[in-house]
């Protein structure tokens, strides 16, 4: 509806999709969740995804992304593991550390090669973190091993503030290799 919508207006011409899952599932009788935090005591808000239900959120991300041309009318381009995770907001959420992503990618690549995702979408590029304000720390573990560093395709941030200085040009990032 909105794909079909924006493809439909020539004053648009976007030729690539990306989408962001808000947080993994919150499954209370699996407790796919743990840890949660006290954000007003909602359930849904912070906390992180279990280990032992990491194949079934990789298994979740391998269907969507296999359904997405099919449901969306357009092919996925980008697919993101988690919006914001080092963000303490009062919405439906999870946390993620560094060992986080970098043990759940492992996971990931066994479910998408088993559900065939690489294979029927070759081009399909993950993005991670999608930090709040730019935090290379949550992802150097993943780009420090080629066996998930090879997955990444985009290292993503939200920048909402320049808390580094008066002047945003001056910054000098340390340089990260694969």
């Amino acid at each position: 509806r909105m794909i079909a919508a924006i493809k439909g207006n020539k004053d648009y011409e976007l030729t690539s999709f990306f989408s962001t899952p808000w947080t993994p599932p919150n499954n209370a009788t699996s407790k796919w969740k743990l840890g949660v935090a006290d954000y007003d005591n909602k359930p849904d808000v912070g906390g992180y995804l279990d280990p032992s239900h990491y194949a079934d959120y990789a298994d979740v991300l391998a269907d969507y992304a296999l359904g997405f041309e099919t449901n969306m009318g357009a092919p996925l381009a980008a697919l993101s593991l988690q919006n914001e995770p080092n963000f303490k907001v009062d919405y439906e959420s999870a946390d993620w550390s560094k060992e986080q992503f970098h043990e759940f990618l492992k996971v990931l690549k066994v479910e998408f090669t088993k559900k065939g995702v690489f294979t029927a979408l070759p081009k399909l590029t993950l993005i991670a973190p999608e930090f709040n304000n730019w935090k290379e720390d949550l992802v150097l573990p993943t780009l420090a091993d080629d066996s998930t560093a090879s997955l990444l395709g985009i290292v993503a941030g939200h920048q909402y503030e320049f808390g580094w200085g008066a002047n945003p040009l001056d910054v000098n990032f340390a340089p990260m290799t694969k």
